[in-house]
């Protein structure tokens, strides 16, 4: 197998988020992992499969193969549990790598468990000073 170029398997950050770059295959096969999401290095390994952590993923392959022919697909807030203390929010995108690739898609996962986290707890703040607002008046 011809080694990857930086364009298809990247490990950098973005923005200081955490990122995971999965090759993988249409049957969700994991061919190649590189990142800096710590929960996802210790599960996602050579030759698991990506739908066993990422269900949704498997139910989009086909659009990104077969259907509409998109050459990528992101999926904004995708939340995962990984046990009762672990909770996790990311962003993925999916794309084809290119037609008739022997390694056809690629999933790019973005940790914003952080970012979600601020804007949620933003919007409570704003959303309880404007009811207290509203009850002084």
């Amino acid at each position: 197998m011809k080694k990857k170029s930086s364009s298809e398997l990247s490990d950098k950050e973005t923005l200081g988020v955490p990122v995971q770059t999965i090759l993988f295959h249409l049957t969700g096969q994991i061919v190649e992992s590189s990142g800096s999401i710590a929960e996802l290095a210790e599960r996602i390994v050579k030759n698991s499969n990506l739908f066993q952590y990422f269900p949704i993923v498997e139910n989009l392959v086909s659009i990104l193969t077969n259907d509409i022919k998109e050459d990528s697909i992101e999926i904004p807030k995708v939340e995962v549990r990984w046990n009762t203390k672990l909770y996790r929010i990311y962003d993925l995108t999916l794309e084809r790598i290119k037609q008739n690739s022997l390694v056809p898609l690629k999933c790019t996962i973005l940790d914003l468990t952080d970012h979600y986290g601020k804007l949620t707890s933003t919007q409570q703040e704003r959303n309880e000073k404007v009811i207290k607002e509203q009850s002084k008046a």
